[in-house]
């Protein structure tokens, strides 16, 4: 049985009916209720490269993915695709088969594909993705985690399969990133499923978004307030592609509402419903550990800017694939690191 049709039938089986029957056919199909589908897995999941399958493939009925974002299920309308995905969302008009299951109902999933990552193990996969070591000694002295909490999280990211063993256990023991794609994929998918960080949005009434975030920024340096730029305003700064931004993501330590009111006030804006600007609370406090800089603009990590732009829907979707690609060198096989 071919693996890729295998694992299109299992995410199909999760979104119908008990007593649906669900099978694979030869060459490149699935049966579904009787109903014959031309089936095509797409993974990694992005807009680049589901375009390049259906491009190669111009007769798929149905695409099959990890996670359909909204710019992935955009395109799959613009070509009358049908779609399901490894969350357990659908959408499929085929006929007399129709299966319509939302994309934010992540409740069904199957149990292995709900498997929820600790918030400390989100921490780990994000300093591993920003260029740290893989090794306890490292990510402790980078995230402020404990030795026994980098131990657990390096022994699950290598169960899972995002890490290697290179090295027998011991003193010289050494792992690397395995899948780094992979890893970056199910990061995303980790973080979307957290409860959103507080935040609130301020008013303002400027052109060149990039260069008064720094001035904001500027203040809260001044005042000893940590902070850093996400999404557009931050990939604009590493690789422009967005022409026109509207809004702006800025990360500061705070732990109440009142720590971004006092943000805000530091600043000297004010906050409005529906205001230009968003400041949100880090949504770990390793990330200020884990912040750049370049010139006096501070930037979030990057696996975060990316995330955050593909929250933004099909423009924000674009715009990360293009940021991904200054950072192909991080998924190079990665030399292994001593313990």
């Amino acid at each position: 049985m071919n693996s890729d049709l295998a694992r299109c039938a299992a995410a199909v089986k999760a979104v119908v009916a008990d007593g649906v029957k669900v099978q694979v056919e030869q060459p490149g199909h699935l049966k579904i209720a009787g109903h014959l589908l031309l089936t095509l897995l797409v993974t990694p999941p992005s807009v680049k490269n589901l375009e390049a399958a259906l491009d190669s493939h111009p007769q798929t009925q149905l695409v099959v993915a990890p996670v359909i974002t909204p710019g992935m299920q955009e395109l799959l309308r613009q070509r009358a695709v049908n779609w399901v995905d490894e969350t357990a969302a659908a959408s499929v008009i085929s006929g007399p088969l129709v299966i319509i299951r939302p994309s934010h109902d992540r409740s069904s999933a199957s149990p292995e594909k709900a498997v929820r990552w600790a918030p400390a193990l989100i921490v780990l996969a994000e300093a591993i993705l920003e260029g740290r070591s893989p090794t306890v000694q490292s990510l402790a002295q980078t995230t402020g985690l404990a030795v026994g909490t980098c131990v657990k999280g390096l022994r699950t990211l290598e169960t899972q399969g995002y890490l290697r063993a290179v090295q027998p256990r011991g003193p010289r023991s050494a792992r690397a990133v395995a899948r780094p794609s992979g890893l970056l994929q199910e990061y995303v998918r980790q973080t979307s499923w957290r409860p959103d960080s507080i935040r609130i949005t301020v008013g303002v009434s400027w052109r060149d978004l990039p260069r008064e975030v720094g001035r904001l920024g500027l203040q809260w340096t001044r005042a000893g307030m940590p902070w850093a730029v996400s999404s557009g305003v931050a990939a604009h700064l590493v690789a422009a592609h967005l022409s026109n931004l509207t809004h702006g993501l800025v990360y500061v330590q705070a732990f109440a509402i009142t720590d971004l009111l006092n943000a805000a006030s530091t600043a000297r804006v004010s906050p409005l419903e529906g205001g230009r600007l968003t400041l949100a609370a880090f949504p770990h406090p390793a990330m200020a550990r884990l912040r750049s800089w370049t010139g006096e603009m501070c930037l979030a990590p990057w696996p975060r800017i990316y995330r955050d732009l593909r929250a933004e829907g099909v423009r924000g979707e674009t715009a990360a694939e293009h940021f991904l690609q200054h950072y192909d060198s991080a998924f190079n096989p990665e030399e292994a690191s001593h313990e």
